[in-house]
């Protein structure tokens, strides 16, 4: 008898700490909502490139990263390592001016054929022959998103 008592004891005090354990989970897991996913404030939507991005920005944020950050700068503020090095300085993409100047089209022959193809700086290379066409138009729809999370 006492050995049942015993199973039975150990069996409930496992099944309370099971049900304590999983509503202290349940607690830690944020509760995604479709207005905490939208906003940007929010410290869940803060960097979550899954949130805040989609995929062909998602993949342009990688290319812009290995590729353009260190002169541009991570945020693309034109304060990247390299640009000290540099002049003239990068350009900012969080600059509301200069980028309503600059259409989709002017973007990508930057990037294709380098600066010195519209007048800027020749120290922009051209990476025609470093990446392919789909990922330079990737690298211009995360541009694009710079000066709206700079704004």
């Amino acid at each position: 008898m006492k050995k049942i008592f015993l199973i039975f004891l150990l069996f409930i005090l496992s099944l309370f700490f099971i049900t304590t354990c999983e509503t202290d989970s349940e607690k830690k897991i944020p509760n995604l909502t479709s207005d905490t996913a939208n906003s940007y404030s929010s410290p869940l939507a803060k960097g979550n490139i899954w949130i805040n991005y989609n995929y062909d920005q998602r993949k342009g944020k990688r290319l812009f990263e290995h590729y353009c950050s260190v002169c541009h700068g991570v945020g693309g503020a034109g304060d990247g390592f390299n640009s000290y090095n540099l002049d003239p300085k990068p350009k900012s993409f969080r600059d509301s001016v200069y980028m309503s100047n600059l259409s989709d089209a002017n973007l990508l022959q930057i990037i294709t054929l380098g600066g010195q193809s519209t007048n800027k700086s020749t120290l922009m290379p051209a990476y025609s022959h470093t990446l392919s066409e789909i990922q330079i138009e990737r690298l211009v729809k995360f541009i694009r998103t710079l000066l709206e999370k700079g704004s």
